[in-house]
C-alpha cells in the first residue's frame, strides 16, 4: 500500500511539474506578446491555456482519488487531520 501511495504522489508531482512548465512557457510567451504588441501570439497563448486547465483538472482528480482512499482516510482520522 505504501509503495502505491508513493507512486501516486510521484505521479501527482510529475503532473504538477508539467503544469508549472506550461505556465512558465505561457508567461514568457504572454510577456513577449505584450511587449511586442503581437496579437496573434497573445491569441495563441490564450488558446493554449486550455492545455494548462486540463492538467489542473488532472491534478485535482488525482489528489481527490488519493485522499479518498480508505487507508488515507483512516490515517487522517487517526492523526486528527479530518477536523
Amino acid at each position: 500500500m505504501r509503495d502505491q501511495f508513493q507512486a501516486e504522489l510521484a505521479e501527482i508531482s510529475s503532473t504538477l511539474v508539467r503544469m508549472a512548465e506550461g505556465v512558465t512557457a505561457a508567461m514568457r510567451r504572454a510577456t513577449t506578446a505584450l511587449l511586442d504588441a503581437d496579437q496573434s501570439l497573445a491569441e495563441d497563448v490564450i488558446a493554449d491555456d486550455a492545455k494548462i486547465d486540463v492538467l489542473y483538472r488532472v491534478v485535482e482528480d488525482q489528489v481527490f482519488e488519493v485522499l479518498a482512499r480508505p487507508d488515507v482516510i483512516a490515517c487522517r482520522r487517526r492523526s486528527g487531520a479530518d477536523g
